[in-house]
């Protein structure tokens, strides 16, 4: 079996059919789809059933996001890892098709573009190639968990998403397989990911999304001003989701 699709849910009823469809409509059949639950009290767990019932389902409580993933991932039994937010969906229905055509099994992470959506907005975010962020000595690149795909077999020498990471465990994780070869980057969408989760830049986690930032960057021995940049840019994105949630509570 090629991929592992993991998606982690809580009371997604309004969205998860979506999600599952953008699966099931994948040229490329070989992968299995694995929904970690967290006890949802509506029906998630009916609508996961009837659009995708060949899924394994695992339905308990958990303490959070990256626990509820690393279950999924334990129980994976694909070469490659994907973890698809249950209100996101692939881009379209060649995506699976197409890393299948650029996997190498010496390679740790492939990784590729997003389409990040909102209420009433869309935007296109590209990452860049491995030898543009190194040129640029770029240690922890902000390669987005939605565009990346991870070979199972280097997991075993980074581990799972640390849990004393409540934001950025997927940054920490990524950056780690990084680290450990050369990935490959694919230029096309993977994702079209829904920007108003938990990760999410807002004033109830600025505080604690920038500290973890910081000492994810320190840990990858990054320099202090390239930390302090990024503590700036994570300023100036809050200040527009500010801005953008203002307007939208304006229009309404």
């Amino acid at each position: 079996m090629k991929f592992s699709i993991i998606i982690a849910t809580y009371n997604s009823a309004g969205s998860v059919q979506f999600t599952l469809q953008s699966i099931n409509y994948q040229t490329y059949k070989d992968f299995e789809v694995i929904i970690i639950d967290g006890m949802s009290s509506d029906n998630t767990i009916e609508i996961v059933h009837s659009f995708c019932p060949s899924a394994k389902i695992i339905s308990e409580p958990d303490s959070g996001i990256y626990d509820a993933l690393n279950k999924g991932m334990r129980q994976a039994r694909g070469e490659w890892l994907y973890v698809l937010g249950s209100n996101d969906k692939f881009a379209d229905e060649y995506v699976l098709q197409d890393v299948s055509n650029v996997v190498d099994n010496n390679v740790a992470l492939i990784y590729g573009n997003v389409i990040s959506v909102g209420k009433s907005w869309s935007k296109l975010i590209k990452m860049h190639p491995p030898e543009v962020y190194r040129a640029k000595k770029i240690k922890c690149p902000p390669i987005f968990h939605q565009s990346a795909f991870v070979n199972r077999k280097y997991i075993d020498e980074t581990g799972y998403y640390p849990l004393f990471f409540r934001i950025h465990a997927d940054h920490f994780l990524l950056s780690r397989l990084y680290h450990l070869s050369t990935p490959t980057y694919i230029d096309r969408v993977i994702c079209i990911y829904n920007n108003e989760g938990y990760s999410r830049l807002s004033l109830k986690n600025y505080y604690s999304s920038s500290m973890e930032q910081v000492r994810i960057n320190s840990f990858f021995g990054t320099k202090t001003i390239v930390v302090f940049k990024t503590l700036i840019k994570n300023f100036i994105r809050l200040i527009i989701n500010i801005v953008k949630a203002i307007f939208n509570l304006e229009s309404r």
